[in-house]
């Protein structure tokens, strides 16, 4: 199956005073239609820049450079900003972290909902209008014409949060970008949200791609993983090879910060990464994980780390694939 989106030698740099920062580093992905793809890592791994650069909203003083960056055949990278601009909403959308943040409190949610799908699809007020209804019904609030005329102050955390899925959803868009999507709502509104994506997908053949720390949440509802550290993919796979056979000793890593449950012994601590992300504003030459690495070698140092591949869809940038003898980071 072609890809509905392909991504290769991504670069997102931040003028800073101390020098420029390389957020994201030469970073290569591609997501099929249907599927769901999640980018999971530490913070300030550039998963969330990653999504912004994509969608071409990357904030004051960042640059994105790419040598591909195609969505559905169209180069984005190419397009002029009104073009980007009849993509992005309609074909392209996305799910903000912070709902609060995100939907405008000087309008009501019906005017913010209706907004979108008038300026993409036209129609009548009539028209937008029934749309934003069924749709805030399908993400399951209750009363949703009574709700347009809410604001968004007068919402909960979830229900804020359903309203930017079903804003994203407003123009039937072929691929979504959820950035921490559950990130600010209690246990038992995440489930219920990531249910309700999971359901939305499958019934509208979406794309998803899936910022988050969370591994709990990757296991649930991603069919791939990417992991980020430091501005680049470390580890990529399905979800039964990275959860199955981590190779890469950050993402063994971060499986061992993970509580055992019922399986853990009582009193048994958590390990832990020990070290500091290194700056981005001086890369360091080789692997970016070596100061922090248990495995290192004298070589992750000298050069950058080529991605071995372990199987067609398995891939780690790490030395230590090349020898299988080594077994897996000790994380205490």
């Amino acid at each position: 199956m072609s890809a509905l989106l392909e991504v290769e030698g991504l670069h997102v740099d931040i003028q800073t005073q101390a020098g420029r920062l390389e957020a994201v580093r030469g970073l290569d992905l591609s997501v099929a239609p249907g599927e769901t793809l999640s980018i999971v890592g530490e913070s300030g791994s550039g998963k969330s820049l990653t999504a912004l650069a994509i969608m071409g909203l990357l904030p004051p003083g960042a640059r994105r450079k790419a040598t591909r960056l195609r969505f559905e055949a169209q180069d984005l990278g190419a397009l002029s900003r009104r073009a980007l601009e009849d993509i992005r909403g309609r074909r392209l959308s996305m799910i903000f972290q912070d709902p609060s943040s995100a939907l405008n409190p000087a309008y009501s949610i019906g005017s913010q909902l209706t907004g979108v799908y008038r300026r993409h699809r036209g129609g009548t007020a009539a028209a937008a209008r029934d749309r934003a209804v069924a749709l805030l019904e399908r993400v399951g609030i209750t009363a949703a014409a009574e709700r347009l005329g809410q604001f968004p102050h007068q919402l909960s955390g979830g229900l804020k949060q359903r309203v930017m899925i079903a804003m994203a959803l407003m123009c039937s868009p072929a691929l979504v970008l959820a950035d921490e999507p559950t990130t600010a709502l209690d246990v038992t509104i995440q489930a219920q949200v990531l249910r309700l994506l999971r359901d939305l997908q499958r019934e509208m053949q979406l794309a998803i791609i899936l910022v988050t720390h969370d591994l709990g949440v990757v296991a649930a509802v991603a069919d791939r993983v990417a992991v980020m550290y430091a501005g680049e993919i470390v580890e990529s796979g399905s979800v039964q090879e990275i959860f199955g056979n981590p190779q890469h000793p950050y993402t063994q890593g971060l499986f061992a910060c993970l509580p055992k449950g019922r399986a853990g012994r009582h009193g048994e601590r958590l390990g832990t990464i020990p070290g500091l992300v290194p700056s981005l504003i001086s890369p360091p030459a080789g692997c970016a994980f070596a100061d922090r690495c248990p495995l290192v070698l004298n070589e992750c140092r000298r050069a950058p780390v080529p991605n071995f591949r372990l199987s067609p869809t398995h891939a780690a940038r790490c030395l230590r694939v090349a020898i299988p003898s080594v077994g897996e980071a000790a994380y205490v």
